[in-house]
């Protein structure tokens, strides 16, 4: 690995305006060696004079006109309203609307979808009504509310030919 040249710093001062904390870092003392610092002294002498006599950037003939002229335009701009006879939807731009019509369109399918599945006692309807009315009864246990086909009997009216076979089987 070949060592930085000695020569580095000088791409760092030459030029028009080297950065100040570089300038201040190298005058400190034991960063550079008698030599260096004369050159350094000389760089920094030659970029004073140079900045001295070097011409300011030429402004166009018209300049103070066009900025007069832009400034006039975007305070007349401001000042009235765009399309003041359209609707306030149409005059904010298509992209807020559509962002507006995304936001209405994604509420009103959270909405859809909550009524559709409801609250769970609405989709049980009237058997939930039953079941919890028999499962108040006396002699019924969670047991019986876990068996399918008890819990379906539980709410059917008995037929008369239920009752005179019960009356047989007593016999």
């Amino acid at each position: 690995m070949n060592p930085e040249s000695h020569e580095d710093w000088l791409d760092h001062v030459s030029g028009p305006r080297p950065d100040p904390s570089v300038v201040r870092r190298l005058q400190s003392h034991g960063v550079l060696n008698p030599a260096e610092r004369r050159r350094l002294a000389d760089e920094l002498a030659l970029n004073r004079l140079l900045d001295a006599h070097r011409p300011a950037p030429a402004a166009s003939s018209n300049f103070a006109s066009l900025v007069v002229a832009e400034v006039s335009r975007e305070g007349s701009a401001a000042a009235r309203p765009a399309l003041p006879g359209l609707p306030a939807w149409i005059r904010m731009g298509w992209r807020r609307v559509l962002a507006g019509g995304a936001v209405a369109a994604c509420a009103s399918l959270a909405a859809l979808a909550l009524l559709r599945t409801g609250s769970p006692e609405l989709r049980l309807g009237p058997e939930s009504a039953t079941i919890a009315h028999a499962a108040s009864l006396p002699g019924v246990d969670a047991a019986t509310m876990a068996d399918f086909d008890a819990v379906r009997r539980l709410g059917a009216e008995p037929r008369p030919e239920d009752d005179a076979l019960i009356l047989a089987l007593a016999q």
